[in-house]
């Protein structure tokens, strides 16, 4: 299953590009220590939503939880949009 290794591995870049930043003062380097937090953050939220989604009640909500997902997508786009 990827979904530790998809966030996970951004954390720890994440980190390391922060502290970089930080002990060498370059703005490209917070550049994509700000991008690893935009990634993985975006993931959490599309992981959430699936989680939600698949556990949805299909008596009550009888589409089931398509719409969640669809949901989710469009804010995993706006958080890319918002990075640029």
């Amino acid at each position: 299953m990827l979904v530790l290794p998809r966030t996970v591995v951004p954390f720890f870049t994440n980190l390391r590009a922060v502290y970089a930043a930080v002990t060498s003062g370059s703005l490209s380097l917070l550049a994509t220590g700000i991008d690893s937090i935009f990634d993985v953050g975006s993931n959490f939220v599309l992981y959430y939503i699936h989680y939600k989604s698949s556990k949805m009640d299909a008596n009550k909500w009888p589409v089931g939880g398509a719409r969640l997902e669809t949901i989710g997508n469009v804010i995993y786009g706006m958080t890319h949009l918002l990075q640029l």
